[in-house]
């Protein structure tokens, strides 16, 4: 998982990476993100709606 403390630091980070023009950069949905995020910090996972 990486941190980005601002925007600019992103976008340097996927320029470098050769992913700045990548539309798919983010291999998530955002229901599948957050079910990850439960598991990953061990919460009681709740139903989305």
């Amino acid at each position: 998982m990486n941190f980005f403390w601002t925007k600019n630091d992103f976008d340097a980070w996927t320029k470098e990476a050769g992913l700045s023009d990548d539309e798919d950069i983010y291999c998530l949905d955002i229901n599948e993100a957050i079910v990850e995020s439960y598991k990953i910090f061990k919460l009681e996972q709740k139903v989305l709606v």
